[in-house]
């Protein structure tokens, strides 16, 4: 039994089967996009703690790192570009070993933080030319 939620105007729908995430859609192609992406995922996995997050089968930034190289690539991916390859040291990893709502809570403010660094580093590229 599929538990899917009412989304309207996104790319990605999550939805939870056997006890975890899953993701349907259009992926993301900037880094921009991926991480809004993955914010609105770990978001859904506030409202459902406990199931497990899917892994990188519907982490938006993953798939975004593997499709620019053709493979399973976690060093393209924006994660590892923070200093954390394969999401180390991230709430990533606390949830992946213990699946509540307040690593997915911290996951999601690790997340803003990337984009609001990504969208810093883009005003700065904008303002030089």
């Amino acid at each position: 039994m599929k538990d899917r939620p009412k989304e309207r105007n996104c790319m990605i729908k999550y939805f939870i089967e056997n006890n975890m995430c899953h993701a349907e859609g259009k992926w993301p192609k900037t880094k921009k996009e991926a991480l809004r992406e993955s914010i609105r995922k770990w978001e859904f996995l506030v409202k459902h703690s406990s199931i497990s997050c899917g892994g990188r089968n519907s982490c938006a930034c993953c798939m975004l790192s593997d499709s620019i190289s053709g493979k399973l690539d976690c060093l393209r991916c924006l994660i590892a570009d923070a200093g954390h390859r394969e999401c180390s040291e991230t709430p990533y990893e606390d949830y992946d070993d213990n699946p509540k709502k307040k690593f997915a809570v911290a996951e999601v403010k690790f997340l803003k933080s990337l984009l609001r660094k990504q969208i810093c580093q883009a005003k700065r590229k904008s303002t030089k030319r």
